[in-house]
C-alpha cells in the first residue's frame, strides 16, 4: 500500500520547512528509480498543483524507505 497521498503531503510539508531539504530529499530520489528526471531537484516540485503530485510524483515515492523512515521519524516517533 505504500504511503497514502495524505501522508505524502504532510511528509513534504516537514521536508520544505527543513534546515537540510535538499539532502534529505536527494535521499528520497535514491529510492525511486521511476521518478522522471522533471521532479529531481526539490525546487521544481509544487505541492499546491496537488493532481500533478498525486498523479506523477507520489507514485514514484510512496514505497521509498527514506521518505517512510522521515514520516515515522517526525510524525509519529518525533520526541516531545
Amino acid at each position: 500500500m505504500g504511503l497514502s497521498d495524505d501522508v505524502l503531503f504532510a511528509a513534504f510539508q516537514h521536508l520544505m520547512n527543513s534546515d537540510a531539504a535538499e539532502l534529505e530529499f536527494r535521499a528520497w530520489i535514491q529510492d525511486a528509480p521511476d521518478l522522471v528526471p522533471d521532479f529531481h531537484q526539490l525546487q521544481s516540485i509544487i505541492l499546491k498543483d496537488k493532481g500533478h503530485c498525486v498523479d506523477r510524483l507520489f507514485p514514484a515515492l510512496r514505497y521509498g524507505r527514506n521518505v517512510i523512515d522521515c514520516f515515522l521519524a517526525h510524525h509519529i516517533f518525533q520526541s516531545r
